[in-house]
């Protein structure tokens, strides 16, 4: 019994194939390293179903980068045919079960885009465990240029019925929760949440609470005078209504533009609500222990002490009054 060693047998190798491309210095960064002025296309698609091939062809054409698709309605088994069809995307899915149901997300990530991208796990203490574990909620973590920049994606599908059924509604409030916990926990990383959340934003004070302290942050208000108004789902009243969001953490909202609803012929309940996201900045988070300064010189207050009281002089008053803010 006889073989080539491996010197010879790549010599013979390199007859036949030509000599392999050498890696040179620079060749991975211009693969992997988005130019600074690049957008990400981000977007959510409530499928209702995937069995269609016309939706699934409309998914891989529609242009987008980042993709977050809901009411999937995989069954486990499905998963790997649809990766093999989606094969320019990282494609994420929620741990969907082997029989028919009604639930499932999933998150499809442009190859070309990004150089690494990871789902993320929870354990079973986490909050978002048991919505991960009902096809409810999937998260991703992505990669730019060389690791400096990270990118937190969750995707959401809330209860059908928030809106009229109170223990739907509490659960929404849950899952909301649940992921502003784990982003905040995960430190200063840019966030996204996207989605079908089920809910629109007047008909939720939690949802307006949240936006209004800037915890997370409406794409919508990027978009035109036309466009801020367009719903988003078809189903139920006449005018349609608004339950599509993608919500962004504060330090991304100055870098979204280009907001739109579009309607599609394929997915016929719900619209494609999509955004350009200009490629965030490296961030770092440093955490010390640090021992606190005594600072002796200072005393609590006691009842002796007098209130200090502002008491402006009558022509700073007067200034004032007459907008002479400089005089003043």
């Amino acid at each position: 019994m006889w073989f080539f060693t491996r010197r010879v047998r790549n010599r013979f190798m390199k007859a036949l194939n030509g000599n392999t491309h050498s890696p040179r210095r620079g060749d991975w960064t211009k693969q992997h390293k988005l130019p600074r002025d690049a957008c990400l296309h981000i977007g959510t698609i409530n499928s209702n179903g995937l069995a269609d091939a016309a939706k699934r062809i409309a998914v891989d054409t529609s242009g987008l980068d980042i993709i977050g698709l809901t009411e999937t309605h995989l069954q486990s088994h499905l998963h790997n045919a649809y990766s093999e069809q989606w094969k320019t995307f990282h494609c994420f899915y929620s741990p969907d079960p082997s029989h028919k149901h009604y639930n499932g997300v999933a998150i499809l990530i442009n190859k070309s885009k990004v150089w690494k991208a990871t789902q993320i796990r929870w354990h079973e203490s986490s909050p978002c465990h048991k919505f991960a574990s009902a096809g409810c909620l999937i998260a991703t973590q992505v990669w730019f240029g060389h690791g400096g920049c990270s990118l937190l994606i969750y995707n959401v599908y809330a209860p059908s019925g928030s809106r009229w059924e109170e223990p739907k509604r509490r659960q929404l409030y849950e899952l909301l929760d649940a992921i502003t916990e784990d982003s905040i926990m995960r430190g200063q990383l840019p966030s996204i949440m996207l989605g079908d959340l089920n809910m629109t934003i007047p008909e939720s004070p939690k949802l307006a609470l949240m936006l209004r302290n800037r915890t997370w942050c409406d794409t919508r208000m990027h978009a035109t005078k036309v466009m801020i108004h367009e719903p988003t789902c078809y189903v139920g009243p006449s005018t349609g209504s608004i339950i599509d969001h993608i919500f962004v953490s504060p330090s991304l909202y100055d870098l979204v533009s280009n907001f739109q609803v579009q309607k599609s012929t394929v997915f016929k309940d719900h619209s494609v609500v999509s955004i350009q996201l200009a490629v965030p900045s490296a961030v770092q988070t440093r955490m010390s222990l640090r021992k606190p300064a005594k600072l002796d010189f200072l005393k609590l207050p006691s009842s002796d002490d007098e209130l200090f009281t502002c008491q402006p002089s009558e022509q700073f008053t007067k200034e004032m009054q007459s907008n002479n803010v400089n005089e003043a």
